[in-house]
């Protein structure tokens, strides 16, 4: 029936019985339409957090949405929708800048960026700054925020 109506050679008295019974015409926009709409009631109900990326039943389709769109595939309506409901398009953005704002508040609280290894949250994350750094792989944007706060870019020094 979806062949023949996409080729114009279903009556369209039979279009109008098929979508008395709820015909889906395009499953795969239903499907889509349909994880959109309970990814959006999870974030209603959880006050819009983001969900665990490794751990939830929408993260193949965050996933999927996020490839799409860096392939230039996404329909722009669908940028639109995602956007609306706050979509995280950049999940490791979104955990450096929280690691960051951790260690601005670590700053204020003790005065300095001294963060040991055994930190339970700033630890590893300082290390692997570091790392970044010395690998010259690091964007600058991110060299003058840590700058910004002391950061320590030779823990042998200290």
């Amino acid at each position: 029936q979806r062949k023949l109506k996409k080729k114009g050679k279903l009556s369209e008295e039979y279009v109008q019985l098929l979508n008395s019974v709820g015909f889906t015409w395009d499953p795969l926009e239903q499907a889509w339409n349909q994880t959109y709409q309970q990814f959006k009631q999870y974030l209603n109900q959880n006050c819009g957090t983001d969900l665990p990326e490794n751990n939830s039943k929408f993260s193949d389709w965050m996933g999927t949405q996020r490839y799409n769109k860096k392939k230039g595939k996404l329909p722009e309506q669908r940028i639109k929708l995602l956007d609306e409901i706050g979509f995280n398009w950049d999940p490791y953005e979104n955990e450096w800048q929280e690691k960051y704002n951790l260690l601005k508040q670590y700053v204020k609280e003790n005065g300095d960026a001294k963060v040991l290894r055994s930190h339970p949250i700033l630890g590893t994350w300082v290390g692997n700054q570091r790392r970044i750094y010395k690998s010259k792989k690091m964007a600058n944007e991110r060299i003058k925020l840590l700058d910004s706060v002391g950061f320590i870019w030779d823990a042998s020094n200290n």
